[in-house]
């Protein structure tokens, strides 16, 4: 078969040689015929023939090397040369020179050129070069899954459709089709584009099942820029195949791509994909794929279909605990404006650990194994709690150097309400449970996550300010805190991410009680390996947060991430070494930790006075503004009230109507309250409220979008009216705890 390949490349290499200047020739002996023929006329006829008669057997044995069922085209050309050859010998010698020129212009130089496109190689290595280098700096879980992947050739043939666009057939199953129509591609995208126009301009995002050569995606994206693409090509073979034909670079930078996935092996970034789609979309799915990947791609197509609804369901669930968190953790950001203007930010503690290792510690069960071991290091290391480990630690007798804490919900309380942490560094950030921070003002100090916008806000963050990306634990504000501090080198134990034994955490944690530890063991139905080897329990949630803290760590190349946890998940982009083994290396540095309180002492930096006025004055003014939010939305829910029937009976004045609740929720959606609080404690009805906005601002029908308006604001305006009262409590008593922080000093 290699040999036959070979062979037909030989071929194919002599085509490309020869088909232009048949071509040429034909073009000249076509004008000659439509006026006077002479010698040199026929002389070269004759060698036109001649040429034809050539390309014709040569066809024949490229049709008999190669596979007979990837060469459908090779074969009608084969019989269109056959019949269009008789038929101009037979004008030639009737002398109906004109009927010959026709022939040669009209039907053999549309398919010399058809077939010179057809064999020209699509093999523009130095665009595929290009693309490799794109996603192997921007997406490298692409760039490994194919940057050692050979083309099947054999099985994945470029072509060109009569349009001169790039095409490809793939055999499938003792088959052939081409990916897309062998004449006229734009005209089928156009129908396709028809077809999806309704629901693809409703949404907000789209799972586009399949990439082929990029032409559809390309046709969708020009169709609908505002529409985010999460993009899953389930043929690494596809996927390699557009590289050639495809500028990656510049098609990411003009559409609006949210992620891509190649094949359905790649399970961490497929589940991640997926996750995010129906976080984004909801229960509202939208999900497309041409004709092509529907008939041959089905199997596949199924398989995601079976993981998007477990991610759905996994939304649902999780959708009422977010909207409590994120209001709880809105009162707690209030509560602890006070203390943030009490204690200093780390924004002065930037780099001054530069060139240290630090020990993040978490609270499983494989910590107890290296509780000596961090007794060893303590003064050679910073050690860094994350969140409640810090109670296990303390139950062992080791004093860490930091808490981190962020966690703003009542475990958290309870997690830390009986520890004594006077002479223990806490840095947190103002979602955590407001109890835990304002028990201590000495020894606290503060950041932020970049998506807090209230604090942004209130704050009023500036570029030097100390600002993380929201992870899914503790453990990945931890690592975020220990590189600005400097550190270099990270070392990971007691972080299990799984659930290595039947409990939870290790000794001294007395939070979450034996009996709900062995409940959520027991129930944990999924598998991870582990850093023996071997496989450990998970669930779902845990799962979501081993590869939320891999993507994080993926974006600190620089630093050298350790896996000391002897029990725990394989962790990506980490190297497991024993916490023993590193004893050595690390108690080296004898003078690692000996100026840790001097450096404390020294950057104990509060905010300026003129700032402080400024926060001070944001927070006086919100409770006033909170009030004027409450006022227009109880008097657009009352003309809401009154919409369905005025659309029935009287829809002139329906529209005035709409017209006027338009007016009404322009002042909310621009007022600080709502950008800035309820953007932030409503933030997942938010985001389903503009999930259908679209759809409201395009109904025409009077009836259906009055239903709308009732149905999609009426639905956010209840949820804001019931947080208001919580709301308005907040402001005012960050006004009182301000006022009573400056009467106490």
């Amino acid at each position: 078969m290699k040999a036959d390949i070979r062979e037909a490349e030989e071929i194919i290499g002599e085509l490309s040689m020869f088909l232009p200047k048949l071509i040429e020739a034909t073009e000249v002996i076509a004008d000659q015929f439509y006026g006077d023929v002479n010698a040199i006329s026929w002389q070269l006829f004759g060698d036109v023939v001649t040429a034809i008669d050539d390309l014709y057997r040569t066809l024949q044995s490229l049709y008999r090397n190669a596979d007979p069922l990837s060469n459908e085209y090779i074969s009608d050309k084969v019989i269109e040369i056959e019949e269009k050859f008789t038929e101009l010998n037979r004008f030639v010698d009737l002398d109906q020179y004109v009927h010959a020129g026709d022939i040669l212009r009209l039907t053999f130089l549309p398919l010399f050129h058809s077939l010179n496109r057809e064999i020209q190689p699509n093999n523009n290595q130095q665009l595929f070069d290009k693309n490799m280098s794109f996603f192997k700096e921007k997406m490298p879980h692409i760039f490994n899954l194919i940057h050692n992947l050979e083309r099947n050739v054999a099985d994945y043939q470029f072509c060109v459709s009569e349009d001169g666009e790039s095409n490809i057939q793939v055999r499938t199953h003792e088959t052939v089709t081409y990916m897309y129509s062998r004449y006229n591609i734009k005209q089928e995208l156009d129908h396709w584009l028809m077809g999806l126009r309704e629901e693809a301009s409703q949404a907000r995002q789209v799972l586009m099942f399949g990439v082929g050569l990029t032409h559809h995606l390309k046709a969708f994206s020009e169709a609908h820029p505002r529409v985010e693409l999460f993009i899953v090509e389930p043929d690494p073979q596809l996927f390699l195949a557009s590289l050639y034909v495809n500028d990656w670079a510049e098609f990411c930078k003009k559409s609006n791509i949210h992620s891509i996935v190649v094949g359905t092996e790649q399970h961490k970034e497929l589940a991640f994909l997926l996750d995010r789609f129906c976080y984004k979309t909801g229960t509202k799915l939208y999900i497309q794929d041409t004709w092509f990947y529907s008939k041959h791609y089905k199997n596949e197509k199924l398989q995601i279909l079976k993981q998007l609804k477990n991610s759905a369901k996994k939304f649902r669930i999780n959708e009422n605990t977010v909207k409590f968190r994120y209001l709880k953790y809105g009162e707690n950001i209030f509560q602890n404006i006070a203390m943030n203007l009490a204690t200093p930010s780390i924004r002065s503690l930037r780099d001054r650990f530069s060139g240290k290792t630090a020990i993040i510690v978490g609270a499983g069960p494989s910590l107890e194994a290296d509780v000596e071991h961090l007794k060893t290091v303590r003064e050679s290391v910073l050690i860094i709690a994350a969140g409640t480990a810090i109670q296990s630690l303390l139950h062992f007798g080791i004093k860490p150097h930091f808490i981190v804490s962020i966690d703003g919900m009542e475990a958290n309380y309870d997690a830390f309400k009986h520890i004594d942490r006077s002479d223990i560094p806490l840095i947190y950030l103002p979602q955590i449970e407001y109890r835990i921070s304002n028990h201590q003002k000495e020894k606290t100090w503060h950041a932020f996550l970049r998506d807090d916008q209230i604090s942004k806000y209130i704050m009023g963050f500036e570029a030097k300010d100390p600002l993380f990306v929201p992870t899914n634990s503790v453990t990945g504000t931890a690592v975020q805190i220990a590189i600005f501090l400097g550190v270099r080198k990270i070392i990971f134990t007691g972080q299990d991410l799984s659930y290595p034994v039947e409990d939870m955490y290790a000794p001294g944690a007395l939070h979450v009680d034996k009996e709900a530890q062995k409940q959520t063991v027991t129930m944990a139905d999924e598998w991870v390996e582990n850093n023996k080897g071997t496989l450990n329990k998970t669930s779902a949630p845990m799962m979501l947060t081993l590869r939320n803290i891999e993507r994080l760590l993926g974006n600190f190349p620089q630093v050298d991430f350790i896996n000391s946890s002897t029990l725990g998940a394989k962790i990506e982009h980490t190297r497991f070494v024993p916490l023993q083994e590193l004893l050595n290396d690390l108690t080296r540095d004898t003078d690692g930790m000996k100026d840790f309180d001097e450096i404390l002492n020294n950057n104990e930096i509060l905010y300026p006075e003129q700032r402080e006025r400024e926060i001070i004055k944001r927070v006086k003014a919100l409770p006033a503004f909170v009030e004027q939010v409450e006022k227009e939305a109880v008097i657009i829910q009352k003309k809401l009230r009154d919409l369905p029937g005025l659309s029935r009976m009287n829809p002139n004045k329906a529209l005035k109507v709409m017209a006027k609740i338009e007016d009404h929720w322009g002042k909310i959606v621009n007022s600080i309250p709502f950008i800035h609080i309820y953007g932030y404690t409503l933030k997942s009805s938010i985001e389903d409220f503009d999930r259908f906005v679209n759809g409201l601002s395009i109904e025409r029908n009077i009836l259906k979008k009055a239903k709308m308006f009732e149905e999609v604001l009426g639905k956010l305006l209840s949820e804001l009216l019931k947080q208001s009262p919580e709301v308005l409590r907040f402001t005012r008593d960050a006004v009182d705890k301000i006022e009573a922080k400056r009467i106490t000093g």
